[in-house]
Order: C-alpha cells, then sequence, then structure tokens
C-alpha cells in the first residue's frame, strides 16, 4: 500500500548542531561505476533543517555583478529498518548478561546537492551499497488534491521511529507573504516537533 511506502522511505536527518527533522527518500539510481549493488538515495527534506549545515559566500566579478559560493558539511541521515508487517524491526544486543533491545537503524552520510530558500526545500543524497529492498522511494500522486480529502502526514519527530498521523484536507490556495506563489495545503493531520521534512 502507498502509505507503507511512505512510512518506508521516511528518514531522520540530523544538521551540525544535532538537531533533528525528517525527510522522504525520493529515488535511487544505480551506480554503474561502483560496486555492482551501489546505488545512490536521494532525500528531499527542508532547508531549514540542513541550513546550519550551509556556508555561503557572495562573489564579486567585476561589473558583472556577483553570485552566491556555497559550500556544505555532510548531512547525516539514519535510515531505518522495517519488517515484513510495516513496523521497525528490533535488534538485539548483550551488555554482560543483560539483553538491550533496540530499534535497527542505521546512519549515512549525506551530501547536500541543492537547495531553494524561498520554498525551505534541500536535496540530499547518499550511496548505499546493502541492499534497500527494506526501504523505498515515496509514491508521488498525480492527481489533484481535494478539499475533505483524507490525507496521512509522516514523519520521525520526537526523536521516534517514523509514524503517521491522519487528518483531512482543509483549505488550499491560501498564500502568506512569504510563499506568496505557491499553492498551500491546510490539513488537520496532527504535525508534532521533528516532523519537518516528512511526506504527506
Amino acid at each position: 500500500p502507498p502509505e507503507v511506502r511512505m512510512l518506508k522511505a521516511t528518514v531522520r536527518v540530523f544538521n551540525a548542531n544535532n538537531g533533528a527533522g525528517s525527510g522522504i527518500i525520493v529515488y535511487f539510481r544505480a551506480l554503474t561505476s561502483s560496486a555492482k549493488s551501489a546505488k545512490q538515495v536521494f532525500v528531499l527534506t527542508n532547508y531549514h533543517i540542513v541550513s546550519r549545515n550551509i556556508r555561503e559566500q557572495k562573489v564579486a566579478i567585476g561589473a558583472y555583478g556577483s553570485f552566491v559560493r556555497w559550500t556544505a558539511k555532510p548531512v547525516v541521515v539514519q535510515v531505518f529498518q522495517y519488517s515484513e508487517t510495516g513496523v521497525v524491526s528490533v535488534r538485539t544486543q548483550y551488555s554482560g548478561t543483560q539483553e538491550v533491545r533496540s530499534q535497527n537503524w542505521f546512519t549515512r552520510l549525506a551530501t547536500v546537492l541543492a537547495y531553494d530558500k524561498k520554498n525551505d526545500l534541500a536535496l540530499l543524497a547518499f550511496t548505499e551499497t546493502l541492499p534497500t529492498h527494506q526501504y523505498e522511494a515515496a509514491p508521488f500522486s498525480k492527481r489533484p488534491t481535494r478539499i475533505l480529502e483524507e490525507v496521512i502526514a509522516m514523519g520521525a519527530g520526537e526523536g521516534l521511529a517514523p509514524f503517521p498521523t491522519r487528518g483531512y484536507v482543509a483549505a488550499m490556495g491560501e498564500s502568506v507573504s512569504v510563499w506568496a506563489d505557491l499553492t498551500l495545503i491546510m490539513h488537520t493531520a496532527p504535525i508534532v516537533g521533528g516532523n519537518s521534512g516528512g511526506g504527506l
């Protein structure tokens, strides 16, 4: 189901100050020049989550004006492993004689490929050499969104594994000065701290 695919596509994103938000895997690309099973994994998130990793420098080019040169520190992405039922699997470790159970996840260092301050978006990418069958790229809906349509918000908020919240589309097309040229969607799905960057 698309809801399970969205859940498996949700990741946690950490910035340079160890603040955390969410992100969503949008695409895989095979790396033919690398290991046989290697893939490049693309993650979409909010710019404000990774902005502290980005440094901009204005460069003058004489009478032609200037441009902005930017560099970015790697971004830590936490990817979760799921069981067949769509639940985050649990790994068991032992500390002496004590059994320690924890959520099964792994971290990757991602590169910032591009960002858009105005639309609060950033595109990240990391290389994966392990099998990627346990997580997926998010499905995209091609049909128009409608008022009162049921929606599910995905995020890895409050330090928890990715989880869904359910609601409805309440309004569309409302504009605010910051995003005057965008169509905004107001929905009633609860959002918690750390859900920024997750999918809807």
